[in-house]
């Protein structure tokens, strides 16, 4: 695979997840949350928000999916779930799930409209200086999948 391919679909140039992670560890991240299932930690907040949001049997667009723990959990909930990642490992991992269909792509130019955003997974307000970003999307096109990078 090229350097290119390592970038996923629609990728020009890298990004800062691919800049300053590698393989290793997206091992160790794959890892840790295996750990934390193991331990019985509750591991998904996430979906059930989710799951909340949108009507029964909604497609959900998970992007940034990572192993595809939280798109996983909403296929088990009736969900028709497609799993987007630009990352190589965490997408063979969140290929692993058969209830998902897995892409490695990058979703930047994919057309999509910004509906909420959170600076961290227990949603505290936006504000631009956040390490992280939940959003909630729609497409453009129809509103009719929800995006939770």
């Amino acid at each position: 695979m090229s350097p290119a391919d390592d970038r996923g679909i629609g990728s020009s140039s890298a990004t800062r997840w691919q800049s300053e992670r590698s393989a290793d560890d997206s091992r160790a991240y794959i890892e840790r949350f295996a750990e934390l299932a193991h331990a019985g930690t509750d591991l998904h907040g996430e979906a059930r928000f989710v799951d909340v949001l949108v009507p029964r049997g909604a497609r959900i667009l998970d992007a940034g999916c990572g192993t595809g723990r939280v798109g996983l959990e909403l296929a088990r909930r009736g969900h028709r779930v497609t799993a987007v990642d630009l990352d190589p490992v965490l997408v063979e991992a969140a290929r692993s799930h058969p209830e998902l269909t897995v892409h490695l792509a990058d979703l930047a130019d994919a057309g999509l409209v910004l509906e909420q955003r959170f600076a961290t997974w227990d949603l505290r307000p936006w504000h631009d200086d956040a390490d992280w970003l939940v959003a909630v999307a729609r497409r453009a096109d129809d509103g009719g999948v929800t995006a939770t990078p």
